[in-house]
């Protein structure tokens, strides 16, 4: 992945901290009737807590310092940052670190949920390309340029953020001539303002620009949803031409350790499987990326078994996000299979990352040998 900051970073962040309300703002917290007492108001609080994150974001990266500097501070890390949003209404963490406009998002949405005023960091947004692919650089570079040049690009912001929210919607041209291929854009639909699912497509800040992005090079889009840190694997293995998703540069580190990281992920995963003793299928079915395991197990319902491996402390999902304390099924496997289908209730989602070990992977298969084989 390369990254300029004059040309790919075209928008600034905040990593902000959300709590429960009898606090003020820049983590997350709640004031609903049951929920603990708030203890959290400034980032000094912070030490000696449970902080829920988005795994292999930059909030993640920046908040595991606390795990070693000896102030027994937890970091729970999660697949979506609405995962973390319920963990935190349900009482399981004590903040939530996040970039500024999801947080705006997850407080409107959420009554009982502030956020406090001190910010936790700030950083320039970018676009993931994978190294040597100079050409594709250059090109999007050239494109970004044009658009916040004529105005475009505040355009599509403006759209999303600040007091005119949807007076300035971006339509591609009439008639643009596609003939320069398709641009594959991974990304993580679960990331509002940015990106987010609508009607069942996905819309936001970032489709726009790169859909503003490929009408100026004369390309069709094709976005595809994955799990966030599975993103900088798509774009270094070709599987996508670029990662939009609120990438940093941090993923620059990612990206040089990639092949490493991908070896460890594929052979755990293959570890995981291997140790399994009792009848799965791998849903989906062709060549995938080993950070994402979609698994079934015949006539076991996902609702009961994600309630017993979370209470043997592992984190699987049905494969969409959680909202009001419910699982909807996943829209993926929907798409696959059909919205009748069985899968929807047996299939469950693993996440794996580099900091997975075998250890963990194997655990994970004798509890699921005993949950099933009984």
């Amino acid at each position: 992945m390369q990254r300029t900051k004059q040309n790919h970073a075209w928008r600034v962040f905040r990593l902000l901290l959300i709590f429960f309300c009898i606090g003020l703002s820049l983590q997350f917290t709640s004031c609903g009737k049951k929920q603990a007492e708030n203890t959290v108001f400034s980032v000094d609080d912070l030490s000696g807590k449970k902080i829920g994150v988005q795994l292999g974001t930059t909030g993640d990266t920046l908040v595991s310092d606390y795990e070693t500097d000896g102030s027994n501070t937890t970091v729970e890390r999660f697949n979506k940052g609405n995962d973390a949003i319920q963990a935190l209404k349900q009482g399981k963490i004590d903040a939530v670190v996040i970039d500024a406009q999801p947080a705006q998002s997850f407080v409107a949405a959420n009554s009982d949920l502030m956020i406090l005023p001190e910010e936790f960091a700030n950083e320039d947004y970018a676009i993931a390309i994978a190294k040597g692919n100079s050409s594709l650089t250059s090109s999007i570079n050239d494109a970004l340029n044009t658009l916040k040049a004529n105005g475009t690009l505040d355009a599509i912001l403006n759209n999303y953020i600040g007091e005119n929210i949807g007076q300035t919607p971006y339509t591609s041209p009439e008639n643009v001539n596609r003939s320069n291929g398709t641009l594959v854009m991974a990304t993580n639909a679960y990331f509002q303002p940015y990106e987010y699912y609508e009607n069942g497509t996905i819309v936001g800040i970032d489709v726009d620009v790169a859909t503003a992005i490929c009408d100026t090079l004369g390309m069709t889009l094709k976005v595809e949803d994955m799990e966030f840190d599975s993103i900088i694997t798509a774009v270094s293995s070709g599987k996508a031409d670029v990662g939009i998703a609120g990438m940093t540069a941090a993923y620059k580190n990612a990206s040089e350790n990639y092949q490493a990281n991908y070896q460890h992920v594929e052979k755990i995963r293959q570890a995981f499987l291997d140790s399994l003793t009792i009848p799965y299928e791998i849903n989906g079915g062709g060549p995938s990326l080993p950070h994402v395991i979609n698994i079934s197990f015949p006539d076991k319902e996902n609702g009961p078994l994600l309630t017993l491996l979370d209470l043997a402390g592992f984190a699987v999902s049905t494969g969409s996000a959680c909202t009001a304390g419910t699982v909807d099924p996943s829209h993926v496997i929907q798409a696959l299979y059909g919205k009748d289908s069985d899968k929807l209730k047996t299939a469950i989602r693993i996440s794996l990352s580099e900091e997975n070990t075998a250890e963990e992977l194997q655990a994970l298969a004798e509890k699921l040998n005993q949950i099933i084989g009984d």
